[in-house]
């Protein structure tokens, strides 16, 4: 098409552009909200809004080509629309490998949780703290905390306040709490770990 551009009606192009741009930005409207917290939602999110884009980009060239024979701006926006859409494809892409790698999610400071959890009365220290996004709505947590030698019922009350403060503060929704009475000089297993870094924090 650069070699050869093919002559186009740019009257019908107007109409049919605009009507497509219409229908795409209403789908966006309505997926806008779900694309915040599902990955999914936000993929077809995204896919509206390119859509919405290329559609008016085309209406744009139709009103160009009811006074001008450029044809040829036909194969040049095609590959600009192609690396828009790869532009909006990467951070969705980046957002998926994170989560198929159980990696920290964005925003979220391992150090920062530590100093939240060890502030609470009952907790001696906390160790083995690993946070990773299970799937895009949820941030789960797994950390070992070692308390005091008490009742069980107490370290469900400690437990209570642990899951309120890691989804008041950090939005964690799926943590996994394990309470141990042994510090980690005891913890044999721990110590070949800690003793370099004295919190093991992934």
């Amino acid at each position: 098409r650069f070699l050869n551009p093919q002559p186009i009606t740019g009257q019908l192009v107007i109409w049919i552009a605009l009507l497509g741009f219409a229908g795409n930005i209403i789908s966006a409207l309505m997926l806008h909200a779900g694309s915040k917290v599902n990955l999914n939602m936000k993929s077809a999110f995204l896919h509206m809004l390119s859509d919405a884009a290329t559609s008016l980009v085309v209406a744009l060239l139709g009103v160009i080509w009811l006074y001008k024979p450029w044809f040829w701006l036909d194969p040049v926006f095609s590959w600009l629309i192609v690396g828009m859409i790869l532009f909006g494809g990467w951070g969705l892409l980046k957002d998926s490998i994170l989560i198929l790698m159980n990696a920290t999610p964005p925003g979220i400071d391992l150090r920062d949780i530590q100093k939240s959890l060890e502030s609470l009365k009952g907790v001696k220290e906390i160790h083995d703290l690993h946070v990773w996004n299970p799937s895009a709505e949820n941030i789960a947590l797994a950390v070992h905390i070692t308390v005091p030698d008490q009742m069980l019922s107490s370290v469900n009350d400690l437990a209570e306040k642990v899951r309120t403060i890691l989804f008041d503060k950090f939005k964690i929704d799926h943590p996994i709490l394990q309470f141990e009475s042994n510090s980690c000089d005891n913890a044999k297993l721990l110590c070949s770990v800690v003793k370099h870094d004295h919190k093991h924090l992934h």
